[in-house]
């Protein structure tokens, strides 16, 4: 191994942690959003979204660093927002796993019925997922973990192959599309939830427990990674389908690609998101059991049944329910982390490795992006308008 990659190996981990946790579901959406808005507009979003969540991140990173003790989420909510910061935090938790376990159901039923169209509707192969997936996730998890690293993996190589194969097949007036202003707030909720993974920072504090140095680095690479990641799919994808781009982004290369790449597109994203809805699953059943004391069952049932209530209700648009889950629970979660942040400046335990120039007028700048992306999903969803 060389010399590099065995000094940082902790630090790679760590990053690779936070890049792994970030690219979900959320990239299948991105370029969508962007062909409606205009390639340019899209972008900035990326860049000025992405900056946003890296000073969200790196905040995060600075109170995990201020405070003894191991902890997660509600629990610094609770060191630092008191009893009634740990239950918002909760619930804020609650909802943006609900939210993901919505979506991820909408498109697993969509990506396996695009591979077996003559047997099976998107309903119907919702259905069945779910059926399978409750049943993995009552009875437990110890190998999912392991199996969604490895799809990570291949995820992003397959996104690779993706840009790759695109890059062939682009035709550059697709990226002039005049910006359309129409839609100029569509990619905001969808864009922040597809950035989020700062739940996992204190996983990564622990990896790098003995380098605690080297945590404000990973926190960067972990963050940005995703974000070029981002950028180069999108680019190629809308570069290739233009304005026939689809909301779930394989339907849209159909008409451009082989049967072959388009199947196993949809055998890649199948995969990547059936994984991530069982480990989200078993997390919130965890949640409802280790933080509400329900009993395993209940909290079973608490966990399954909520998504595909909504589900059978018609709650099947997949933008929609990334972009409200994003802009709410997401926008929400990324001000509490601020609001900590600057308290734990003032009354953290401990001195931090690292510390970010996070003042109250920076903080409060950031935190009317994320409340007036809020304002706008909810007025949008009120007065609902066509995607």
């Amino acid at each position: 191994m060389p010399r590099f990659l065995s000094k940082n190996a902790n630090l790679l981990k760590a990053a690779f942690a936070l890049a792994g946790t970030t690219i979900g579901a959320g990239i299948f959406g991105m370029p969508y959003v962007t062909a409606k808005v205009g390639l340019p507009l899209g972008l900035g979003y990326l860049l000025i979204l992405g900056l946003l969540t890296l000073i969200v991140n790196l905040a995060y990173g600075e109170v995990i660093l201020r405070t003894r003790g191991d902890h997660q989420f509600t629990g610094y909510a609770q060191k630092y927002l008191g009893s009634t910061g740990k239950w918002v935090a909760s619930l804020v938790l609650t909802a943006s796993l609900y939210g993901s376990l919505l979506a991820y159901l909408v498109k697993t039923g969509e990506f396996l019925s695009l591979l077996f169209p003559q047997w099976l509707t998107p309903s119907q192969a919702t259905l069945i997922f779910f059926t399978l997936a409750a049943w993995t996730i009552f009875y437990g998890l110890k190998t999912v973990s392991v199996v969604e690293s490895y799809l990570t993996v291949a995820l992003v190589g397959f996104l690779f192959f993706l840009i790759l194969i695109c890059s062939v097949k682009i035709d550059p007036l697709n990226w002039i599309t005049n910006t359309n202003f129409d839609y100029f707030f569509l990619p905001y909720g969808l864009f922040i939830f597809s950035l989020a993974g700062s739940l996992v920072i204190p996983e990564m504090e622990e990896i790098l427990r003995q380098e605690p140095q080297k945590l404000r680095t990973s926190i960067i690479w972990g963050t940005l990674a995703p974000v070029f990641i981002y950028a180069g799919f999108i680019i190629a994808v809308v570069g290739v389908t233009g304005p026939l781009t689809s909301d779930d982004t394989i339907r849209g290369l159909a008409g451009f690609f082989s049967p072959p790449v388009v199947s196993l597109s949809a055998v890649i994203g199948l995969l990547a998101i059936a994984t991530s809805f069982l480990t989200l699953g078993y997390v919130l059943r965890e949640h409802f059991y280790r933080d509400f004391r329900l009993a395993k069952n209940s909290a079973w049932a608490m966990a399954c049944a909520v998504p595909l209530g909504l589900f059978l209700l018609g709650a099947n648009n997949f933008i929609l329910i990334l972009s409200l889950t994003g802009a709410l629970a997401i926008g929400l979660q990324n001000g509490l982390i601020l609001a900590m942040s600057l308290i734990a400046k003032k009354i953290g335990d401990k001195k931090p490795a690292y510390q970010i120039n996070l003042n109250d007028w920076v903080a409060l700048t950031i935190l009317l992006v994320f409340i007036g992306g809020m304002l706008y999903e909810v007025l949008n969803l009120l007065r609902p308008s066509s995607l």
